[in-house]
C-alpha cells in the first residue's frame, strides 16, 4: 500500500507518494528497533523515562506532519521533528553494545526525496520497483492526479530517519 500526501501550495499540487518498503524499514529500525547492530536513532515516548517505543500510527503521523509543513525538494532534505511542537514523540540515539540511551530530545527526519518526471504513469512504473501494485492502488494513483489538475509535483520518498537535532 502506498501512502499519498497531497499538498496546495497555491497553483502548486505537490503529491507526495511513500511506499510501503521506505516505510516499512523506518518503523522496523527507528521505532521497533530490529536489526540494530551500532548506535542508532529510535523514536521514543513516555516522560517517565524516555526509552518506551511510540505507537506506528503516530510514529508515522510525525512524518506526515513534518512533510506537509514544509515545501518538498529533489535530493536529501531535512524536516522538521514534531517534538520541537511539543509533541510527546523524542528522538534519542541507542547503543546496543552498551545497551544505554543518550538524552532523547529534538529530532529532525532526513528524507530522501526523489522527483518523477511525467504524470500518472510514470509514478506507476517507479512505485513498481518498491512494490507491486493492485489494480486498485494504480486506479486511486491516477485518480489523484486527474483530480490535481496540471500543475502537479509528483515525488516519491525513498528512504527515511530521524536525526538528532
Amino acid at each position: 500500500m502506498v501512502l499519498i500526501v497531497k499538498k496546495q501550495i497555491g497553483a502548486r499540487v505537490e503529491l507526495i507518494f511513500i511506499p510501503e518498503e521506505p516505510l516499512y524499514n523506518f518503523l522496523e529500525k527507528h521505532v521497533h528497533r530490529k536489526g540494530i547492530y551500532d548506535r542508532t536513532t529510535c523514536l521514543v515516548t513516555s516522560p517517565k523515562d524516555w526509552t518506551a517505543k511510540p505507537a506506528e500510527d503516530e510514529a508515522v503521523a510525525s512524518v506526515l506532519k513534518s512533510l506537509q509543513e514544509q515545501k518538498v525538494k529533489h535530493g536529501e532534505r531535512y524536516y522538521l521533528g514534531l517534538c520541537a511542537a511539543g509533541h510527546k514523540i523524542k528522538a534519542g540515539v541507542y547503543d546496543p553494545v552498551t545497551k544505554s540511551w543518550e538524552k532523547p530530545g529534538r529530532f529532525n527526519y532526513s528524507i530522501t526525496v526523489e522527483e518523477i518526471k511525467g504524470k500518472a504513469s510514470a509514478t506507476i512504473i517507479r512505485l513498481s520497483k518498491y512494490e507491486k501494485l493492485h489494480f486498485r492502488e494504480r486506479e486511486k494513483i491516477k485518480r489523484t492526479f486527474h483530480k490535481a489538475g496540471d500543475n502537479v509535483f509528483p515525488f516519491i520518498i525513498t528512504h527515511l530517519h530521524p536525526v538528532p537535532g
